[in-house]
């Protein structure tokens, strides 16, 4: 019952028509189960993509996507007879934003990593804040630095792909010892990654990085952080306080 990941072959896309193959009651909602998706299920430190089905006049909202043992669920409170042929839509505007936190993510865990040796050991990305731990201490002149290399990374627009090389014959940053078929991301020239999770296609659609705080923690490093749309919102909601101040 394996499920097709089409959020692999295009991280654009935002329709695609399936069939359930399997619906189960699960608490107070169900688990529909499709033999292909575009919703992304939660993992890596990224949330899961949301949206609806429609099927015979009917919509079902799916407001959470999960996998396990290679099944991906997803939750609604409206169930859907198997073998039904379904069309499927995702809130882009929730994904390209997940997206953008997620390259500048790659852009700075990759960066800190090739100046400072040291490894991205949390992540935490919501849909309101974003937060990464480091292996190590970074003053505020480390940190600056950082951001002023990806910020120049993303005005070069360099290409973010990803791919399966032959991983003995690459470097790349990974939490852990991986074998077989490893999925690599390359964020321009700021990262080499082992990551699951959808990414933009270039760096320039990160549009920006800022750093809004930082603290010691456990012995390193913990940044808050944002990129592209929510930089400029915070930017715009922090010149609407000055203003109402002044």
């Amino acid at each position: 019952m394996n499920c097709e990941k089409l959020f692999y072959n295009d991280s654009y896309a935002t329709t695609f028509t399936a069939e359930v193959i399997d619906c189960f009651e699960n608490k107070d909602h169900f688990a529909i189960v499709l033999d292909k998706t575009l919703f992304y299920p939660e993992g890596g430190g990224q949330p899961c993509d949301h949206g609806v089905i429609r099927f015979g006049g009917e919509t079902a909202e799916i407001f959470d996507v999960r996998e396990k043992n290679g099944i991906i669920c997803h939750y609604s409170r409206t169930a859907i007879p198997v073998g039904t042929v379904i069309e499927g839509e995702i809130d882009f505007e929730r994904r390209f934003d997940l997206m953008q936190q997620h390259t500048g993510e790659h852009m700075i865990s990759g960066i800190v990593h090739s100046l400072f040796g040291y490894d991205n050991v949390g992540f935490h990305l919501s849909e309101k804040d974003m937060s990464l731990d480091f292996s190590g201490p970074l003053s505020k002149e480390d940190i600056d630095r950082c951001v002023d290399i990806a910020n120049d990374i993303i005005i070069k627009n360099q290409p973010v792909t990803a791919d399966y090389p032959d991983i003995s014959k690459i470097e790349y940053r990974s939490k852990k010892a991986l074998e077989g078929p490893v999925r690599i991301v390359t964020a321009g020239d700021a990262d080499v990654c082992a990551c699951c999770g959808t990414h933009l296609s270039t760096t320039g659609q990160v549009q920006m990085i800022a750093v809004t705080d930082s603290m010691n923690y456990k012995g390193g490093t913990r940044i808050f952080f944002g990129c592209g749309g929510r930089v400029f919102n915070d930017y715009m909601n922090k010149n609407k306080s000055c203003y109402d101040i002044s």
